[in-house]
């Protein structure tokens, strides 16, 4: 059964306007205001404050001054103009505008030219004065309906402490003095809905959603320190602020050709690697955005992996090329072309202390390599893990095992023993489809696998009748999955002489 105690929409929105409110710096009187389109979307919010580049330090508060000159309604901007003008749609025509407060005259012109046609007010102060009534005179010639909202309930409040895993650092402050928030585990989802979803493993609840407008997914990576997510997708990769309330890119990079099929952070954060359908392996300033250095291969790139050192890259071309860029020297050096040119390498990964390289194409093909010398590779085997395309492989934390994905609808978990590797558990469901991404958790007991369902399923490797845990939101197939845990960066860190 649903939950019966959600918001109705008219008490969503007119919270969102007293929410946004929160942000007015007038010490006197904060006004919000949620314009909201016929779809139930909102278009744009607004508080009153000063005009943008105009320091609210350095300009009038006070309500009383020897002139208006003196008085702080020579300069704010109110909460209705600030809406309009800061709309994310083309324009607000047949919108609804909710205000905590009645619109004076100046606002109502702005409402009326817009093209809004309804109001929803919460306080109708100084409804004697004369500006109050043109406010009214003016809507009623135009015929735009307003009305007062009446809430159901006096307050409700919103609580922090309803997701177990957030934590508070209080000794650590963005600039402004407020508190960042922290996870000790994230889970990030994403595909094809054009919906990057934030995830508590444990509970399966969703505490976040990022907006990823005009491309699908291709592939997340959540940095080592838990604080930034990159996404690649059509021609463009993103990076979000995780610590931030916005829901939209921090920073984005856009001067690229094809679909980026594969993205990642240099551990310490200092550059963003990518690989493409152009055949272009990068590496991006991810302060700058700019493009550092780039390898021009052959054929499209489906795969790129991060050597443990961060000098090598390992890529996986379309053209059964499995070789590493060699960062140091600037060269590329091919560990496996196939003389048939048959099937292609659709994933490529090495594991954490860089002795094993694998790597499979869209024929299911497994292929292993020890890499303790890089310059001199040994292939280790060679195994038909799945009938069809491979999808994903990856190696446990623990470098015990690998799991593979595929479009046969099936995870599976592989020992790897001296000679080879030994099929331990395979994974399935009957609503699974095609298996697109898995990520292990920090203990390698669990994996997470994606699926062309919708649906993110969590494995215990214990157990693989049912899965421990599903998340399901996304509207069309997720492709990629990033995890995040607290434990590997502390890790990471003492290994690296810093603190977290």
């Amino acid at each position: 059964m649903k939950r019966s105690s959600y918001l109705d929409w008219d008490t969503y929105f007119m919270s969102i306007a007293f929410l946004t409110a929160q942000r007015s710096k007038d010490p006197k009187t904060q006004v919000g205001a949620c314009i909201v389109n016929t779809d139930n979307k909102i278009v744009g919010v607004g508080y009153n404050g000063m005009p943008t580049g105009c320091s609210d330090d350095q300009l009038p508060w006070c309500r009383e001054g020897d002139t208006v000159y003196d008085t702080k309604y020579a300069y704010v901007c109110h909460a209705e103009m600030n809406a309009v003008l800061n709309k994310n749609s083309a324009d607000v025509k047949g919108c609804t505008i909710y205000v905590t407060l009645f619109p004076c005259n100046e606002c109502t012109k702005i409402v009326i030219q817009s093209g809004i046609r309804k109001i929803v007010y919460f306080s109708k102060k100084g409804s004697d004065s004369p500006i109050h009534k043109a406010s009214v005179r003016m809507l009623e010639l135009a015929g735009i309906s307003f009305r007062q909202f009446i809430p159901k309930e006096d307050k409700f409040v919103i609580d922090f402490n309803v997701y177990p895993d957030v934590q508070y650092n209080s000794s650590k402050s963005t600039s402004n003095g407020e508190k960042m928030v922290q996870m000790d585990l994230i889970l990030a989802t994403a595909g094809f809905d054009y919906m990057i979803r934030l995830w508590s493993p444990h509970n399966a609840t969703c505490f976040k959603k990022l907006g990823h407008r005009d491309s699908q997914v291709n592939k997340l990576d959540i940095s080592t320190d838990g604080k930034h997510l990159v996404a690649a997708g059509h021609q463009q990769i993103r990076v979000y602020d995780l610590a931030s309330p916005s829901p939209y890119p921090s920073m984005t990079y856009d001067k690229l050709n094809k679909n980026v099929t594969s993205v990642g952070f240099q551990s310490l954060k200092q550059w963003i690697f990518t690989g493409g359908e152009d055949g272009l392996v990068c590496i991006w300033d991810i302060r700058t955005a700019a493009c550092q250095r780039k390898l021009k291969l052959p054929s499209p790139v489906n795969s790129v992996a991060l050597h443990p050192d961060q000098t090598v890259l390992f890529v996986g071309q379309e053209n059964t090329s499995c070789s590493y860029w060699d960062l140091r020297h600037d060269k590329e050096i091919v560990i496996h072309k196939n003389p048939t040119k048959e099937g292609s390498v659709q994933s490529v990964a090495v594991n954490n202390i860089a002795s094993q390289l694998c790597a499979i194409d869209n024929k299911g093909l497994l292929r292993l390599w020890d890499i303790k010398e890089l310059a001199k590779p040994k292939s280790i085997t060679s195994e038909q893990c799945h009938p069809t395309r491979g999808l994903k492989c990856t190696f446990s934390p623990d470098c015990a095992t690998i799991a593979t994905t595929s479009a046969d609808t099936t995870a599976k978990l592989w020992t790897i023993e001296d000679e080879g590797i030994v099929l331990d558990k395979t994974f399935s469901t009957p609503d699974q489809k095609w298996v697109w991404d898995a990520v292990f958790s920090t203990d390698s007991q669990f994996l997470f696998t994606a699926s062309s369902d919708g649906t993110v399923r969590l494995w215990d490797s214990q157990v693989t009748s049912t899965p421990k845990q599903e998340y399901a939101a996304h509207q069309k197939a997720v492709v990629s999955i990033a995890f995040w845990d607290r434990e590997a960066q502390n890790l990471y860190s003492k290994d690296n002489g810093s603190e977290s």
